[in-house]
């Protein structure tokens, strides 16, 4: 497949569930390099104006600081799985109500803690489809 061609597809996903013009925050978490992660999340439209910031540096934070960064925060590259559990109960301690996708046996806590989880596709992990809410079949 030629580069980019997620753009496409994950802004018709986007439209389609009405994500670009109604007020949710998408963020983007990922075990990812920086680089690697804003360069795509600016491509696809995540990254904006916002924060982004590394699972180490989101992890020294106080949990005021923490809430104070999800404010703006967009990317958060380089995360564990306790740096998506952290965020998604600082998000709902903020009134939040917070979705989580995921795949892996590592996403199972964030899924679990969420509002909505979100298993995705056929390839998720048999932990991971466990801990959904609603599964998306491709």
């Amino acid at each position: 497949m030629p580069e980019g061609w997620y753009h496409g597809v994950f802004q018709s996903s986007l439209r389609f569930c009405g994500l670009l013009t109604c007020h949710l925050q998408v963020r983007m978490i990922t075990g990812d390099n920086i680089l690697t992660a804003k360069s795509i999340a600016k491509e696809i439209g995540i990254y904006t104006n916002g924060i982004a910031i590394e699972g180490p540096d989101f992890r020294k934070q106080s949990p005021e600081e923490q809430k104070e960064t999800l404010k703006t925060m967009q990317v958060m590259a380089r995360c564990s799985p306790q740096d998506k559990l952290t965020m998604v109960r600082r998000l709902k301690e903020m009134g939040e109500v917070v979705a989580v996708t995921g795949d892996g046996t590592n996403d199972a806590p964030a899924l679990k803690e969420a509002d909505v989880g979100l298993s995705m596709g056929i390839t998720g992990t048999p932990v991971a489809q466990a801990s959904f809410l609603l599964h998306l079949l491709p």
